[in-house]
């Protein structure tokens, strides 16, 4: 099982400045020298989040796959045909960098996704989707053509917040974890996890990657922020 760090977190953060820090690429490449083995990121296809250019940056500097989650739109697919990165997740419309709202309904637009990802896997991209982890939608998605899926654990994520000691939904994601792999599909898995539920999740044999960013970056904030007061304090006390 491999860690991907989704950083749309950390291009939210300098978008609200309208600056150019933290420095995107940056934040990347520290992610790849911890020890991330990937990096996920979402594309709109309007650059309201990251860029067009964070993503053909990204791809040039970093060794390491790069996961490109993208709505099902025009702009994106000619992103993702144009920068080449290692999969393409397709999520659903408005999704944005969070993972509330569900996953993509394969069920009802097997179709649409089969054209969609068609340009994409021709161009000898891996080309996958969002989904909820059920058996119906992982069955769809093979029908679709998709190589790989996505599993969106955010409901299990919210249970176990809330009583760890209720397996149900755990039991769910493994169970679809395991079926999509048996339809020859590599699995992925994200949605809230944390360093309490990993300890679950890292026992599901199927998952060949598990994408986070909410909870390593706040972790970040908290590890780092009184060594980064520490110095700006050593900084301003500096007579020289």
């Amino acid at each position: 099982m491999k860690l991907g760090i989704n950083i749309n977190y950390i291009a939210n953060l300098r978008n609200a400045m309208g600056g150019a820090e933290p420095d995107l690429l940056k934040s990347a490449r520290l992610c790849e020298h911890a020890g991330a083995q990937g990096i996920a990121v979402y594309y709109d296809g309007l650059d309201a989040n990251v860029t067009k250019s964070d993503i053909m940056y990204l791809k040039r500097a970093l060794k390491i796959p790069i996961m490109l989650m993208i709505e099902m739109n025009e702009n994106a697919q000619k992103l993702a045909i144009e920068v080449k990165p290692d999969m393409v997740f397709v999520v659903p419309e408005g999704i944005g960098y969070q993972d509330t709202r569900g996953g993509f309904n394969v069920e009802k637009n097997i179709d649409k996704l089969n054209e969609f990802i068609v340009p994409i896997l021709y161009n000898g991209i891996k080309a996958g989707v969002f989904i909820e982890p059920k058996l119906g939608q992982i069955q769809a998605a093979y029908k679709a053509g998709v190589k790989c899926v996505e599993l969106n654990a955010r409901k299990f994520s919210d249970s176990f917040a809330q009583n760890p000691l209720d397996k149900s939904l755990f039991i769910e994601l493994k169970e679809a974890a395991v079926f999509a792999d048996t339809m020859k599909l590599d699995v992925t898995i994200s949605g809230g996890i944390n360093y309490k539920s990993i300890e679950l999740i890292k026992n599901i044999p199927t998952v060949k990657f598990v994408n986070m960013g909410h909870s390593v970056i706040t972790k970040a904030i908290f590890d780092g922020l009184s060594s980064a007061i520490k110095q700006m304090l050593e900084i301003m006390n500096n007579k020289d």
